[in-house]
């Protein structure tokens, strides 16, 4: 049975948010998939760097084919099966159309995303929804939302969970190193994650500051509003000397990081999945998040969480860990079990399953 993945965006990126998931679902069915032949796709002149073809195929990710959305008429004739992880569907005559949907908080008014950015991209994700025969998400709460808000039935979307993330250190180095020594002088709290109004660096800037001795180190790159941002929320640890900024690191830099840190913390007010929540409890990384959408479901209890507008209750969860490595070791223990439970064996099972319901 031949699946054909437009992974456009996976192309573009390995790591992180919207463009790694297809990479991992077509590495999950090559590796643990018995009846499915997956075939990766990238749309012709999206420009993916050439480095990062290369990596896709260090990966595994092979067959890899470029393809034009409107010309490559060959594709439904191969297979009928078209699975879009990527915010587009081609214009194919293919029997089924299955659209990955990452999160749909983008299709409501919100702070985080420009007004003429959120026309144009809540417009788009309509038009391609409706298109889509079929939806898998990543979690419970994310098909919940689209049921209640958008009006899909249940039984169109599937629900494939995800699996736990590979060694970073194993993974290619895509995104250059951001400095060639991390600090690691005492203790330090991490968040991985754009600079941006969603992901509430306020609350954890203040939590940070609230525990003397702890420093912050955050890795991400300025989203809507991103330097005014973190010129009003990191000044006062910059000026303190307690922050540490990397736009960006090597895999094997974060990796550094994580088993480092004294926590994760990453309280944001929206979220589809939360990957690096994820990645974070895999490396036994004690995490503190918000008790809202996806990061109540994905960290459940492995990790701690909060109000994301209480962020004195991220302070006194930062200070207990600092104060008692028992506290840590306990922490740490219930983060790597629930990181356990994420298995791409379940994940290939389920699209397995899903594409033989439409072959």
């Amino acid at each position: 049975m031949r699946v054909f993945f437009d992974n456009t965006r996976s192309a573009l990126s390995l790591h992180h948010g919207v463009g790694n998931v297809g990479t991992h679902f077509f590495l999950a069915l090559k590796r643990h998939g018995r009846d499915v032949d997956p075939v990766f796709l990238y749309r012709r002149g999206a420009g993916p760097p050439a480095q990062n073809l290369v990596a896709l195929r260090a990966l595994g990710c092979t067959p890899l084919r470029a393809y034009h959305p409107y010309l490559s008429l060959d594709l439904p004739l191969r297979g009928r099966i078209l699975h879009s992880s990527y915010h587009k569907l081609p214009s194919l005559p293919f029997r089924t159309r299955i659209l990955h949907v990452h999160d749909v908080w983008t299709l409501r008014p919100n702070p985080y995303q420009s007004s003429a950015f959120q026309e144009g991209r809540a417009d788009k994700l309509r038009r391609v929804l409706e298109r889509a025969d079929l939806y898998t998400v990543l979690t419970e709460s994310l098909r919940d939302e689209m049921v209640s808000q958008l009006g899909v039935e249940a039984d169109r979307i599937v629900v494939t969970g995800y699996g736990c993330p590979r060694s970073l250190e194993g993974d290619p180095p895509l995104l250059p190193s951001a400095g060639a020594e991390l600090d690691s002088a005492g203790p330090y709290a991490l968040i991985v994650a754009r600079l941006e109004a969603r992901k509430n660096y306020e609350h954890v800037t203040r939590a940070v500051a609230a525990v003397p001795d702890l420093r912050l180190v955050v890795v991400g790159i300025p989203g809507f509003e991103g330097e005014r941002l973190a010129e009003e929320s990191l000044r006062a640890l910059r000026e303190q000397g307690r922050l540490t900024w990397h736009r960006q690191v090597s895999p094997a830099a974060l990796a550094q990081l994580y088993r480092g840190a004294l926590a994760y913390v990453c309280p944001s007010w929206e979220e589809g999945f939360g990957i690096t929540l994820l990645e974070a409890m895999s490396y036994g990384t004690p995490v503190i998040t918000s008790d809202r959408s996806a990061n109540r479901e994905v960290v459940a209890g492995g990790g701690t969480l909060v109000d994301p507008a209480d962020w004195e209750a991220s302070a006194e969860c930062l200070a207990a860990l600092l104060a008692d490595p028992d506290v840590r070791e306990e922490h740490s223990r219930r983060a790597r079990a629930r990181a356990a439970e994420f298995r791409w064996e379940d994940v290939a099972a389920r699209l397995e399953d899903l594409y033989r319901s439409v072959a």
